[in-house]
């Protein structure tokens, strides 16, 4: 009997039906199901998964074929009409469009037809075992079932990769397809339990579900059954890759190639083994292979250009990405590559252009939007990189490169509460990321939350113990906090790490010096003398810490050691001309400030220095033409124009004082010890009034300057108001009294 399908609800019936019993539909006049049966083609195409080429349908074949079920069906001349209709539905199954082998990375299409029958099969399944006469059309029932519900997820992935701006996409690992998949293999298996193809078959899905163990036992088993077994042997070996072993997966892969050195997606298999192990050459070769067998092949063109890269050939490299190009301008993929390969090459702007061109291919491949980003930033242009990162995490919001980076952008231009923001959500995606936890550390210390930066250093130190960077982050943080011993400490344990570095006892040192530990800072930089003896600046520390002791001989020698270092060290000459001039050596201080000035003439301290040293041999006109030079420097130095005004002042110049102390107030209105020397100036000059408001400036100012008290409460008393000049007195008195400088 010949039968008829429906082409509105699939139903089957005798072709001789007028109208479709299910759905009352006229049925269509033409050949039966049987004779189209007889005339479906399977058309296979293989898809690389790794670099999206369309191959050759047999190219990776997975035999897979199944094994009976025990039933005992009736004879045919038994059946009754259902029953053989039955059959025949179980029967059409087993010729149907659906291949019995499946393999990774291929996808088959069939024929509206047998997609119609095939879902009436799935849901007749139980009714059609026991209709089917063979045991084997019971088993290739299971089988072309089983192979269907993944060949739909496959469908699935292939018309979402399809629609507009979609690349790729997998379907979840969970999908009923594959469920269903097993479920029709299992039954399939209950009568034949050492079936090698049904083994291998199940196995297959189990793996494309991620259920690794399992597949991997149930292909083992089918490869123990037959040792030759070339489709579970490919099997095998992709799951080993899968896992990251592609060392023990690459026996299987080249015993496929022993049994069919025509499979090109094995050859395929096995240049990315090769790759893995870092055998570039043995991969370049295996592609070779596969140029001799399909010039036109795209996935291994592109592929090779990808090892070239690794290995540095970039020009090479291009040439296969453009090989790849030709055979499919718009593969995203080979343009992402290309935009790399010209950017190693020095050529921003053609990487500029073909990240672009993935992007007009594919808008939602945030990869290139991220790349692009990168090229703005690098050039400066922190909007539009700031704009494309946006374009990338609208279509990958989980992506932590692109928050990092847009933390990053978001600092160097001071948007500190949103980079925060950024960083916070790199950590809510990758809480080991202690790189980002740093960075988070540094902002919150821009911000002022000192407290939840050190908490951010802490738990990066947790990720990171041995960082020695980590640690000095994480001990200058403590110092900010007043935490010396705690900083000290953090330091003592990076010259643990790095017993030979002499930066960290440096800094263990000066934290020491803060604390006011003199002994234990000095300890310390001797340690990082012994690391790092021709270092001239830790000589340098070595005497300000000594100076500071008052062991200014001692000092010398460390400044001069120093010196014999670096002769044009303009600290340690500076220094050296401080340490002498505070033994009475002021002659060779100027000496030492006279070559500190040649090594760097725009030091004003210097100048300073030297003009004090001058004041101090009584040379008021070199003095002077030092602190000039000084302000030509540095006009808004307060301390300048008051040091100035005092020499002047001691000369008998007191209008030029004057002025000189209205210079510094004009810098700083609330600097106390200019409006005591003004009110002395004044007060020199008879203008007793004026002298007596300076004074009371300075006192508002700064109520525990003794000389503003000592001042006033003299001038009081020359006024006649002797009870509240006795009254000033007592309190400078109380104070401590002399002239400022």
């Amino acid at each position: 009997m010949h039968m008829a399908q429906c082409p509105e609800c699939g139903a089957v019936m005798p072709s001789d039906s007028p109208r479709c019993t299910e759905c009352g539909e006229p049925l269509p006049r033409g050949p039966s199901i049987d004779d189209v049966a007889k005339r479906m083609e399977i058309r296979g195409i293989s898809f690389d998964g790794r670099s999206r080429d369309m191959v050759d349908s047999d190219s990776t074949e997975l035999h897979l074929v199944g094994a009976a079920r025990h039933v005992t069906p009736k004879a045919p001349e038994e059946m009754t009409p259902y029953e053989r209709e039955l059959h025949d539905l179980g029967h059409r199954v087993t010729q149907s469009s659906v291949p019995r082998d499946l393999v990774k990375d291929r996808h088959v299409d069939i024929l509206d037809s047998d997609r119609r029958l095939m879902r009436e099969a799935r849901l007749r399944f139980d009714e059609l075992l026991g209709a089917m006469v063979e045991t084997d059309d019971c088993t290739q029932l299971g089988l072309r079932l089983g192979n269907y519900s993944y060949l739909e997820r496959s469908a699935n992935e292939r018309f979402l990769s399809s629609l507009p701006g979609v690349i790729k996409v997998s379907v979840d690992s969970s999908s009923e397809d594959l469920f269903d998949a097993v479920y029709f293999y299992d039954r399939a298996l209950e009568g034949v339990e050492d079936s090698p193809e049904l083994l291998n078959n199940k196995g297959f899905v189990l793996s494309e579900m991620g259920r690794v163990k399992e597949a991997f036992e149930l292909v083992s088993r089918a490869l123990k059954l037959r040792p030759g077994y070339t489709e579970a042997l490919i099997n095998k070996g992709r799951i080993l890759q899968n896992v990251g072993k592609p060392r023990s997966a690459l026996p299987y892969f080249e015993k496929s190639i022993q049994a069919r050195s025509d499979y090109a997606q094995v050859w395929m298999y096995l240049a990315q083994a090769y790759q893995d192990l870092g055998r570039e050459a043995d991969a370049l070769e295996a592609l070779e292979k596969i140029h001799k067998m399909k010039p036109d092949h795209k996935a291994s063109w592109l592929d090779k250009g990808i090892i070239l890269d690794t290995l540095g050939r970039y020009e090479e490299a291009e040439e296969c990405i453009d090989s790849a190009l030709q055979l499919e301008p718009s593969d995203p993929d080979a343009w992402l590559h290309k935009g790399r390969v010209r950017l190693l090459q020095g050529d921003p702007e053609g990487a500029m252009r073909a990240f672009t061109e993935v992007n007009e291919i594919d808008p939602r491949n945030y990869i290139a939007w991220v790349e692009r980003a990168k090229l703005k930033a690098d050039r400066g242009n922190v909007h539009d990189a700031l704009h494309y990162l946006d374009q990338a995490l609208s279509y990958k919001p989980d992506s932590i490169e692109a928050w990092k980076l847009k933390g990053q952008l978001l600092s160097t231009v001071g948007r500190l509460e949103e980079a925060r923001v950024a960083y916070k959500r790199v950590l809510e995606l990758d809480q080991q990321n202690a790189e980002v936890w740093v960075r988070k550390g540094e902002i919150l210390v821009q911000m002022g939350d000192h407290e939840e930066a050190l908490a951010a250093y802490e738990r990066a130190l947790e990720l990171m113990p041995e960082s020695t960077e980590l640690l000095l982050r994480h001990s200058e943080l403590l110092n900010r906090l007043g935490r010396y011993d705690d900083a000290i400490a953090a330091m003592l344990r990076a010259s643990e790490i790095s017993p030979d570095d002499a930066e960290f006892w440096r800094e263990a040192a000066a934290l020491y010096h803060k604390e006011g530990a003199m002994g234990p800072a000095l300890e310390a930089v001797d340690h990082a003398i012994k690391r790092s003896a021709h270092d001239p600046d830790l000589w340098n520390f070595k005497g300000n810490l000594l100076e500071e002791g008052g062991r200014y001989d001692e000092a010398l020698e460390c400044y001069d050691h120093a010196l014999g270092i670096a002769p044009e060290h303009e600290e340690a000459l500076n220094n050296k001309g401080v340490t002498l001039f505070n033994l009475g050596k002021v002659h060779a201080s100027v000496d030492a400030f006279e070559r500190a000035a040649k090594v760097n003439p725009d030091n004003k301290s210097t100048w300073n220095n030297m003009a004090i040293a001058f004041d101090d041999l009584d040379m008021p006109d070199r003095a002077i033409e030092c602190y000039e030079t000084a302000l030509q420097i540095n006009p808004q130095d307060k301390l300048l124009w008051n040091n100035l005004g005092t020499l002047l002042y001691r000369i008998g110049r007191l209008e030029d004082s004057v002025r000189c102390y209205n210079k510094a107030l004009e810098v700083d209105a609330g600097f106390a010890q200019a409006w005591n020397n003004r009110g002395a100036a004044f007060e020199g000059m008879g203008r007793v009034d004026e002298a007596l408001y300076c004074y009371d400036k300075c006192i508002q100012a700064a109520a525990d300057n003794p000389n503003a008290w000592y001042n006033r409460g003299m001038l009081l008393k020359r006024m006649g108001r002797v009870a509240d000049g006795e009254e000033a007195i007592a309190k400078a008195n109380e104070l401590g009294v002399g002239m400022e400088r």
